[in-house]
């Protein structure tokens, strides 16, 4: 196969994927498909299973979690979060803490490609207090959205 057939194989396929994805529901399907994913790997605890991502109003998609279990939400790998858990849990004493943890996508402004703007989350609460790690980003086309939503993903649940 020559340079310039595998670049014309390249092409055709990056525009068939294109299409696909701006279809009507693709990227609706993309984005909870890829929170379901980012909810096992985050949120998930022996007392929150099977969090299913939901959408909001069209243009939000979520997953949330809520942890009874004080010892359970201690254990946060990130420093910040736990320091900020384990004051909760102190100023709460024997009564214990619950922890709610959310993963979004909101899309801001969607372009012809099946692309836009997007806002990313990921947010820890407790007691009426809460941390959060957001990410606005452009993406130029449903491709590129696909193939880079969870890296940007991952960015912000650095806060677990």
């Amino acid at each position: 196969m020559s340079l310039e057939d595998k670049e014309r194989l390249e092409q055709e396929m990056q525009s068939k994927a294109r299409r696909e994805l701006a279809s009507a529901g693709s990227i609706g399907e993309l984005m909870l498909f890829t929170l379901e994913n980012f909810s096992y790997r985050y949120l998930e605890t022996k007392t929150s299973k099977t969090n299913q991502p939901q959408i909001i109003d069209g243009r939000e998609f979520v997953v949330e979690s809520l942890e009874p279990n004080t010892m359970e939400a201690l254990k946060a790998t990130n420093l910040d979060t736990r320091a900020f858990l384990i004051e909760k849990a102190k100023a709460k004493g024997k009564v214990g803490i619950e922890v709610r943890s959310t993963i979004g996508v909101r899309s801001l402004d969607k372009n012809n490609d099946g692309g836009g703007i997007y806002h990313l989350y990921a947010k820890v609460e407790c007691e009426n207090d809460s941390k959060e790690c957001t990410e606005t980003v452009d993406f130029t086309d449903a491709l590129e959205l696909r193939n880079r939503l969870a890296f940007y993903l991952e960015k912000v649940c650095s806060i677990f």
